[in-house]
């Protein structure tokens, strides 16, 4: 019988929260990821954190029903494995852990609160999904909501990545301080020292929105000159005429332009004349990948027909009181269950091993 190879993936991000239900297709040049359900909420997290350092109780209780509303979605899908990042505005917060406890208490989902380095970590390795010759040198820019991320690839190795506090949402917020700009042209200025002429590959929805404004082939680059122009098209346009007419969601429609002028300032500060795009962010399959990996490493196995369970698991039932968790780094840790909550409750414990 063939494996059960779907998938699915929560990333909580400063701009918006996305479930990725997918399949992967494992073909004999590298796997590749059939997007079966995305789902998007616009919490925008960013807005509280960037502005007051923490996560109000009202944005704390959108992500609780909006992680509910994805379990239960995977649930009915009949999906094992899980894995739920959280990013920039998640790890900025003062209150972090209280809101991560809570979340976990009240939706069943466990977040794991990933740093800038695992981010670009997980998207260098979907490098070996995407269509591209491996031959070849890459600068990947990823600009998210509260962060962006750069990542030099030389014929397939990561040779130097970094995170820096730039993003859409920080933009609008004018959170981003010159200090910041600073050390991206640090690092360009290193890079285009070391290398001279550098090929981008964009990532995110809005670059991926640029590219159909722009009406560019699938696998066609797209030039700075073109998204200097799209960015100066969209911006002619009202917030309301951006959602009406160019039908771009409204959590995205005030996003676009701060993203364009933070790919065109990169572009600029690294001398590069034309970006290509990959699906990969977008999709979630970065941090659906992990999964897969271990998955197929046999790192998580499939549940017996005793019903016990033992390994990397997510989205275990733990019954009430304390259960004795080991870490892959060899500490222990005990989680218990709160009254009241009992079998009902859920715990992803991803990167753990557990003895049932």
């Amino acid at each position: 019988m063939d494996r059960d190879l779907t998938y699915s993936a929560i990333d909580i991000g400063s701009n918006a929260v996305r479930l990725l239900v997918g399949e992967v297709i494992e073909r004999d040049d590298h796997p590749v990821i059939k997007k079966q359900t995305l789902v998007r909420v616009p919490i925008r997290l960013g807005e509280d954190v960037f502005d007051f350092g923490s996560i109000s109780n009202a944005k704390r209780d959108h992500l609780i029903k909006s992680l509910k509303a994805f379990r239960l979605l995977t649930e009915v899908y009949g999906l094992s494995y899980m894995r739920c990042c959280a990013t920039s505005a998640m790890r900025e917060a003062t209150n972090c852990e209280e809101v991560c406890a809570r979340v976990e208490m009240e939706s069943g989902v466990h977040i794991e609160v990933i740093n800038g380095k695992t981010e670009a970590d997980l998207i260098y390795n979907t490098f070996w999904t995407q269509d591209l010759l491996k031959d070849r040198n890459y600068l990947y820019i990823d600009v998210g909501g509260g962060s962006t991320e750069l990542t030099w690839l030389e014929k397939g190795k990561r040779i130097k990545s970094a995170s820096f506090k730039v993003g859409t949402v920080r933009t609008l917020k004018g959170k981003v301080t010159p200090e910041s700009w600073a050390e991206v042209e640090a690092f360009l200025s290193e890079l285009r020292e070391e290398h001279g002429v550098l090929m981008a590959i964009g990532t995110g929805g809005n670059i991926n929105r640029i590219f159909k404004e722009n009406g560019n082939a699938f696998g066609e680059p797209l030039s700075l000159a073109d998204i200097k122009n799209q960015r100066d098209r969209i911006a002619t346009y009202s917030f309301e005429d951006r959602v009406k007419l160019l039908r771009l969601r409204p959590d995205r429609a005030d996003v676009v332009i701060p993203a364009a002028d933070i790919f065109l300032r990169i572009m600029r500060y690294a001398n590069i004349d034309e970006i290509f795009r990959s699906e990969s962010r977008s999709c979630g399959w970065y941090h659906l990948r992990p999964v897969y990996e271990a998955v197929r490493q046999g790192e998580v196995p499939e549940q017996g027909t005793d019903g016990g369970l033992r390994g990397i698991l997510v989205n275990c039932r733990f019954f009430c009181g304390a259960q004795s968790i080991r870490s892959r780094t060899s500490h222990w840790k005990t989680v218990t269950c709160p009254v009241g909550v009992g079998a009902n409750h859920y715990l992803d414990c991803w990167g753990t091993t557990l003895d049932i």
